[in-house]
This record gives structure tokens, sequence and C-alpha cells, in this order.
């Protein structure tokens, strides 16, 4: 027989939390769930209007490196000892944009703890970036078509799945086992006044 949610906390056991976006319907959810912080300048995370393509995050054509970053608020559901996160992203055609896709402590340019994929013209291939910029590159070339990736963080290990592949594994610079953590989704500016955008239409979150 199923039990009941109150059944369940009564016997001590919490369900391990999950979160799913499909990135669909008419607006982004910023009232209950999104938090956008401005870092420099003015950026943009809304529903695109083109067929399957989901979030955009977007800078305007300002000079000074507009940045900024998506997240729960500092609400921080997932546990870094045992924890995951799916994405299905690309990158706008210009060059000159970092995006970076994963889970972080804060919604800063450089999260003391995190676990994030890393694109674009900061790095020379798809990277797992983790605490204060620690990055690990992958051997799989820059790119704007679409890709999936996965992020594995375990109390000891932090590995990075590109399109179903292991890719990058590392054991230091990893986020501590008592942080919790939230979504992080960034976009960042870089080498020309043009605007910048990528796309994601699918993000999943949770803890083992």
């Amino acid at each position: 027989m199923t039990k009941s949610l109150h059944e369940i906390f009564a016997s001590g056991i919490k369900p391990r939390a999950r979160f799913v976006e499909h990135f669909s319907g008419d607006a982004l959810d910023t009232t209950f769930r999104w938090t956008l912080n401005q870092i420099v300048s003015t950026c943009t995370a809304t529903l695109d209007d083109t067929a399957n393509m989901g979030l955009k995050m977007a800078t305007d054509n300002g000079s000074g490196s507009p940045s900024a970053a998506l997240t729960f608020g500092d609400i921080k559901q997932f546990n870094s000892k045992g924890s995951s996160i799916i994405g299905n992203c690309k990158k706008g055609s210009d060059t000159n944009v970092g995006i970076k896709y994963g889970l972080a402590d804060d919604s800063t340019v450089t999260p003391p703890n995190c676990a994030l994929m890393a694109e674009g013209s900061f790095v020379s291939y798809k990277t797992l970036q983790t605490n204060n910029e620690s990055n690990t590159a992958s051997n799989v070339a820059l790119g704007t078509d679409w890709f999936t990736f996965k992020i594995d963080l375990r109390p000891t290990v932090c590995r990075m799945d590109l399109d179903g592949l292991l890719k990058v594994s590392k054991t230091t610079d990893i986020p501590l086992p008592s942080v919790r953590l939230q979504p992080f989704l960034y976009i960042q500016s870089r080498g020309t006044a043009a605007a910048k955008q990528w796309n994601t239409n699918y993000c999943e979150v949770y803890d083992i």
C-alpha cells in the first residue's frame, strides 16, 4: 500500500528533492521560482518565441561585459553530498559570449562552491568549472549546436557527461559536503558590444 506524505514524514524519511523545468508557456516564472541577478549592465531571461528554444538568456548591446545569473534566489534545496543536474542547451552564434550552467551556492560570477558546465569564449573546450573558477576541460570542442550535459556531485568526486559520455572527473576543488546548492544559469558578453544569447529547453535537478 502506498504511504501518504504525512506517513512518510512521520516515519522520519524525507522525500528527496527533485526539480524539472521544460521552459515552456508564455512567460518565465519569476514570482515563485526564478530570480535574475543583474551582475553587470542589462541582461534578460525570457521564454523564446521560436519553436523548442525554451529559455533565452540574452545581454544588451552595451559595453562593459554585461552579465547575469538566473537562480532560485538563494533558496538552496540540493545536497552537495549527492545530487545531479541535467541540462540541454545551445550557445548563440556570436563567439564572444560565455555561459555557465549547473549548481552553485550563490548568484555571483565566481560562486565559492559550484559545479558548472562552462562553454564559450572564456574556455577552450566545454569545461567542468568548480569552486572559485577551478576549470577542468573536456576534449569536446566549443560550438553552437544543441547538446546535453549531466553533472554528478558526490562527497569526494564531481563528474560531467556530455551527450551521454563521461568527459571529466575531478576530486579537488569540489563543493563542500556541508553546503546547499541551487540551479545556476549564467551569461556574459565578452569582447564586443553586440547583443549575445544562449538557450536551454530542459533542466532537471535531483538529490540521490
